[in-house]
């Protein structure tokens, strides 16, 4: 790592930096949300991302040296995800009862998320690449990055898309629900965590445990059915 901030402070671990400078800048922007009494615009994941991409423009670090310095914080998105289980384990008994509706609307949410991009980005005339690189914005970063490069789309274009389509869906579905009078805790985790994936989920878990685990399990679920359904969806309307 020889860009930008390491240079300035060489005598320091590169992992260590990025690692208190992530953490630091996520409880300013923590603070930030409560003093600003939690208002859409000051979600902590847009302010945290908008903090550090101006802290890595201005002291000029190149984003591989910062990411290479998040490993290990990267590396525990694993265990964190794994932990959604103890949540969901909790609403196990109803999982049994509904097991059918909560796999079906997960599995429905799926397939429109995909031909609705389809769709909508053939009517505005996007090229394919692009169009490629957005079809799995509802999965989770690695499984987009992965496909998108597999459709013939560009990795880092997808990355992109999963971080607008997870702010978007944290920011907008709360005010969404309560428009069409919805405060339904499956209903809605399972909507978030189809559609927006780890931002969203994340959002839920902070209302309450029960949605949260709702949106967990429809977050993995969603991330595997995208992977197994976009080809045959893309080859089933000719685009592949």
């Amino acid at each position: 790592m020889t860009s930008g901030i390491y240079q300035w402070i060489p005598n320091l671990s590169p992992y260590l930096i990025s690692t208190t400078i992530t953490l630091i800048v996520y409880v300013f922007a923590m603070q930030f949300h409560l003093k600003m009494n939690r208002v859409m615009w000051s979600y902590p994941i847009i302010i945290s991302v908008a903090v550090l991409v101006t802290i890595l423009s201005v002291t000029q670090t190149k984003y591989e040296d910062y990411f290479e310095g998040t490993k290990y914080l990267s590396f525990l998105l694993g265990p964190a995800t794994v932990a959604l289980a103890m949540p969901l384990y909790a609403q196990i008994t109803h999982l049994k009862k509904y097991w059918l509706p909560v796999i079906g609307s997960i599995f429905a949410g799926s397939v429109v998320a995909i031909l609705s991009v389809v769709y909508l980005g053939q009517w505005l005339g996007l090229s394919r690449e692009t169009l490629m690189s957005m079809v799995p914005k509802s999965s989770t970063t690695p499984i987009a990055m992965a496909l998108a490069e597999q459709l013939g789309g560009s990795g880092s274009l997808a990355a992109a898309m999963v971080l607008l389509t997870g702010t978007f869906g944290a920011l907008a579905a709360r005010p969404f629900f309560k428009s069409l009078g919805l405060d339904e805790d499956q209903g809605t985790g399972l909507a978030m965590g189809t559609a927006s994936h780890g931002f969203a989920t994340a959002k839920a878990l902070q209302e309450n445990l029960e949605r949260g685990a709702y949106a967990g399990l429809a977050m993995g679920v969603n991330g595997a059915l995208t992977a197994w359904l976009t080809g045959p969806i893309l080859h089933w309307i000719g685009l592949i």
